[in-house]
């Protein structure tokens, strides 16, 4: 940047008043919102209050962009895990960094955010709790205490209850969201580890890691509908988009087993890669990515042929999968390597790898407000 152009920007700070909505950007940093206070002409120094409530002192001359006005653009956002840390990481998915480091509760696992993406729920597998965060600030709203070793999350479309595994207790509990409290406890198979909900949020589908089954909660009444037989030690689960059938995967026989909803069966098994453990179809239907935790891999399958078209080599121990909306990339964690593999859905290529925090096990990704 010229020097020039450095001086209208400070030039730019002279005139704004206290309290004003700012937008900045550094060299080589992510933009930043701030609430403006003050600009010392002589120094230069600005001060201001970012969104999450901390102050911030910086010179008008590091400055390369100043935007001034609201800002309420969404940006879309991986949410990451990091079990070992008690962190969560928040990677902008346009530039595949993350931006921010936040507490997690301790030993968070799951996760999943509202599809207004305003608050992400996040069980904490140590603490028999689930940590409610506020998206738009990435600050702790509340914690919900739950049964114990709470692992897996599914929010309704709705966005009116949580329901959350809880592996010990071998029960499901269900969360009011507006009230963040537990309104109901759902006894369900011998350690209840994933849950996936249909669209229309009617049905609670939850594997049962020790029963080898999978558990059907009718979410009116909170009662189990149905039990289906699986294979051994099942783990995740996933809806296909038109909901014919729901994928489980047996983290023993490294298979997946495919469930018929109607008929509540299951119809057929695909073999895939060495521990297969969750789950993420494309938005089309046509292809499902599997993590396989001690294969080191992404098994890629084609749904209409139910085969393996693909296996793409990933980081050490891949657990956690999301993928964008558009379904051009699937976000990969590693859990023993700290990162996050990113996957061209194009190509079936890694692009990008990312490092987060120890031990990443879930990522969801969400549309986030920019403050």
């Amino acid at each position: 940047m010229s020097t020039k152009d450095q001086s209208c920007i400070c030039k730019q700070f002279k005139k704004l008043q206290p309290g004003e909505q700012i937008n900045v950007r550094f060299k080589g940093s992510e933009p930043i919102n701030i609430t403006f206070l003050e600009f010392n002409r002589d120094s230069g120094c600005v001060t201001g209050v970012k969104s999450n409530g901390k102050m911030i002192i910086f010179n008008c001359n590091k400055v390369t962009s100043l935007s001034i006005g609201t800002f309420n653009k969404k940006r879309q956002m991986a949410y990451v895990t990091n079990t070992s840390d008690s962190t969560i990481s928040i990677i902008n998915t346009d530039t595949n960094k993350v931006m921010e480091t936040v507490p997690g509760g301790q030993n968070p696992f799951g996760l999943a955010i509202e599809s207004n993406g305003t608050r992400a729920y996040i069980p904490n597998i140590s603490d028999n709790a689930v940590s409610v965060m506020n998206t738009e600030t990435n600050t702790m709203i509340t914690k919900i205490p739950v049964e114990q070793n709470p692992a897996g999350i599914a929010i309704t479309p709705s966005n009116k209850h949580a329901y959350v595994t809880n592996f010990e207790s071998d029960n499901v509990s269900v969360i009011d969201t507006v009230k963040n409290s537990v309104i109901d406890t759902v006894k369900v198979g011998d350690a209840p580890i994933e849950v996936a909900i249909n669209k229309k949020g009617n049905l609670a589908y939850v594997t049962n890691f020790n029963s080898n089954t999978v558990s059907l909660i009718a979410t009116e009444t909170n009662q189990v509908l149905d039990t289906i037989t699986v294979g051994t030690k099942p783990i995740g689960i996933a809806l296909s988009p038109d909901e014919e059938t729901a994928y489980v995967a047996n983290s023993v026989d490294d298979t997946i087993s495919v469930i018929n909803t109607s008929s509540k069966t299951v119809i057929d098994t695909i073999p895939v890669g060495s521990g297969p453990r969750l789950i993420a179809f494309t938005p089309n239907g046509k292809f499902a990515y599997v993590t396989n935790l001690e294969g080191k891999s992404v098994s890629v399958i084609d749904t209409k042929e139910r085969a393996i078209i693909k296996t793409i080599s990933v980081g050490n121990g891949p657990r956690g999968i999301a993928m964008t909306p558009d379904g051009s990339r699937a976000y990969v964690t590693n859990v023993d390597d700290g990162t996050v593999s990113v996957i061209r859905t194009r190509t079936n290529t890694v692009t990008d790898v990312i490092p987060v925090g120890n031990g990443p096990v879930g990522i969801a990704i969400g549309k986030m407000k920019i403050q």
